[in-house]
């Protein structure tokens, strides 16, 4: 085993932590939001603790970001090295050098991605808020129900 195949590893373990995470944090969200609600509908009191489920939402929010704003570094410190390639006047090691650093930033690009098909940024938001929604109605309609 050489050291991309280990660092492949590791990246797919932590990015497949980071999903769990984000998957936790919303399943927890749901749940303070529907309890929310249900406080909201039986109880006439005005006191209401939105806390917790916009703390979950921020650190979702702050967890894609995160990822989100990696991607983005790397993508920019390609495109600058792209920029001092083409420069004219530069040493010849230097150079060399930067050939060598584009090579790894083009290969083994910043992405953070878990079990190879879930992207972490966000644009994965939408799907969560979406999905989030509807458990939510889903919940609130089985309330109802009883």
């Amino acid at each position: 085993m050489d050291i991309f195949e280990t660092m492949h590893d590791v990246k797919r373990a932590l990015f497949l932590q980071v999903a769990m995470a984000v998957s936790a944090v919303m399943v927890e969200c749901i749940c303070e939001l529907y309890n929310l609600f249900n406080f909201c509908l039986h109880t006439k009191s005005g006191v209401v603790n939105v806390f917790w489920p916009l703390l979950c939402a921020v650190e979702v929010t702050l967890t894609l970001s995160a990822c989100q704003g990696a991607q983005k570094a790397s993508d920019e410190l390609l495109e600058e090295v792209e920029d001092t390639l083409s420069l004219p006047t530069f040493p010849q090691e230097a150079l060399e050098e930067l050939k060598v650093l584009r090579l790894q930033l083009l290969h083994l690009p910043v992405r953070c991605v878990a079990l190879s098909f879930l992207p972490l940024d966000r644009r994965v938001l939408h799907g969560i808020i979406a999905t989030g929604t509807t458990q939510l109605v889903i919940l609130l309609q089985i309330q109802f129900q009883r």
